[in-house]
């Protein structure tokens, strides 16, 4: 298992949460999220955006568009188990923050428990 934060998590259903932890599991996906609160020895910090997405939709178009622009600091009920959701967490870099969206030479890297 392995935990990656980062400036900002995208989800489409609620937009972009402010310092998230995305924890990954042994099969590729996201098991849980939560707010960054301090800094914790076992989490990897990567820069950009990590935008959570279901792994039967990993398509450039989709990766790369944001329809909420909604900055929030709390997750709200009901994503504390992320299992069955099966999605995929894309680290987005590098991002444009002061607009929220990708930039023309944003890389799409799929965060998995073999990198880092």
């Amino acid at each position: 298992m392995k935990r990656f934060a980062s400036h900002y998590v995208y989800i489409s259903s609620l937009g972009f949460l402010k310092q998230y932890v995305v924890e990954i599991n042994d099969d590729g996906y996201v098991a849980a999220l939560y707010h960054l609160e301090e800094e914790i020895e076992s989490i990897i910090w990567v820069p950009g955006v990590i935008r959570l997405i279901p792994y039967d939709c990993l398509s450039e178009n989709q990766i790369l568009t944001f329809d909420k622009t909604e900055i929030k600091t709390v997750l709200p009920a009901g994503y504390d188990n992320m299992d069955p959701l099966k999605l995929a967490a894309i680290r987005l870099y590098p991002f444009n923050f002061s607009e929220m969206k990708a930039n023309a030479d944003t890389v799409i890297q799929v965060l998995t428990n073999s990198i880092y």
